[in-house]
């Protein structure tokens, strides 16, 4: 026999059951649980979105540069963000001579996509040109990045590259080399073409984020 309502005045008490509240509590973990990746993806392809776009307005800034000067900025000091490594190991960044004295570019913009490697400091995107790296390596790196035969291909003028949403840099190390302003050399990870970052494979999907010059 079902006994009959509480009354609390002139109406009666009402309740959820305990069922009922874990049927809620199912349903809303699972709205949760669709709704997060695709919150994080979104997160990712914006992130994505933004590191490509600020490469593209360093490298109208690095041409604007090389109108004036006849040649492409290089990065030679710790203020001009080169970052000291284990050993001879250096990562060279985009150099603040962008900003000053003719500011060609407001600030240099930082990677969004943090390497493991960089720690706490703060950073650019990797910035190699014919100033301060082999055309032949820079070749090489295009090469790696785009497929092609090994015979094919130019040197680009300059390179920058983001860790892409993995934050590690797939394509290869910098190296300290002999000579002025200082030079480095690329090391390679593999023999392998380089894998290039597209989010068809994955937004979190390894790869680096290129943008070559003329």
């Amino acid at each position: 026999m079902i006994p009959p309502p509480k009354w609390a005045g002139d109406r009666p008490i009402q309740a959820f059951t305990l069922l009922e509240l874990l049927i809620v509590i199912a349903i809303i973990l699972i709205l949760i649980a669709i709704a997060l990746p695709n919150f994080l993806q979104a997160q990712t392809r914006a992130k994505v979105t933004k590191a490509q776009a600020e490469m593209r307005t360093v490298a109208t800034a690095l041409n604007a540069y090389q109108v004036d000067y006849r040649e492409y900025p290089l990065t030679r000091h710790d203020h001009d963000q080169v970052m000291h490594m284990t050993g001879a190991m250096r990562m060279p960044f985009v150099p603040y001579s962008l900003t000053t004295p003719v500011a060609f570019i407001q600030d240099v913009p930082l990677d969004v996509f943090k390497p493991r490697v960089m720690l706490d400091h703060k950073h650019s995107f990797i910035y190699v040109n014919s100033g301060n790296t082999p055309d032949a390596q820079i070749r090489e790196f295009k090469i790696r990045v785009d497929g092609y035969p090994t015979t094919a291909g130019s040197a680009p003028q300059f390179g920058l590259l983001s860790a892409g949403p993995d934050n590690e840099y797939g394509s290869m190390q910098m190296l300290m080399a002999e000579g002025p302003p200082p030079r480095y050399m690329m090391m390679f990870s593999d023999s392998q073409s380089q894998i290039q970052y597209a989010p068809t494979n994955g937004t979190k999907s390894s790869g680096d984020i290129v943008q070559f010059g003329p």
